[in-house]
């Protein structure tokens, strides 16, 4: 069963999915299920769309004041993959035969971190007894460097709140 903060993260990237021109898939990498069709073959899939997957990858909590609350920070591995638009991919540094990678604004790593920061307040993402005031997108890692024509990003959503145990 995925967490309730993977489940929030991939809703929220769903009006990532309706915007683009180009296909772009988002996975639950704790349930290895694919919301938007499924995977066969990582080169040939990444062939069809670009794909955005999330993981649940740290709970930590501490408790808080002299009952039986928590603080709770949640952690969710963000990765976005795609291939170059030589290589029959949807990933082009120009834009006119796929979309950018990333220039600061409209590229596919631009709107996938911007859509996940505009509901950094408040963001409904824990369960029954979870509230979080806010999250924050952290480690940033940049990998496409390593590659010719496979692009890859990685980045956590920290979610900070409290969990009320009474």
């Amino acid at each position: 069963m995925s967490s309730p903060e993977v489940d929030w993260v991939l809703a929220q990237l769903g009006s990532v999915v309706g915007s683009l021109t180009v296909p772009l898939r988002r996975v639950d990498r704790d349930e290895s299920t694919i919301l938007d069709g499924d995977i066969r073959s990582r080169t040939e899939d990444l062939q069809q769309a670009n794909y955005v997957g999330a993981t649940l990858a740290d709970v930590a909590t501490e408790p808080r004041g002299a009952e039986y609350n928590l603080s709770r920070e949640a952690v969710v591995g963000v990765r976005i993959e795609g291939l170059n638009h030589s290589e029959w991919g949807h990933v082009d540094p120009d834009g006119s035969e796929g979309i950018v990678w990333q220039n600061g604004d409209t590229g596919l790593v631009d709107r996938i971190r911007s859509t996940l920061l505009a509901e950094r307040t408040w963001p409904d993402a824990g369960g029954t007894d979870v509230s979080y005031t806010h999250l924050e997108v952290a480690n940033q890692a940049p990998q496409s460097e390593l590659y010719a024509d496979y692009y890859r990003y990685d980045f956590d959503v920290v979610f900070d709140g409290y969990e009320d145990l009474s």
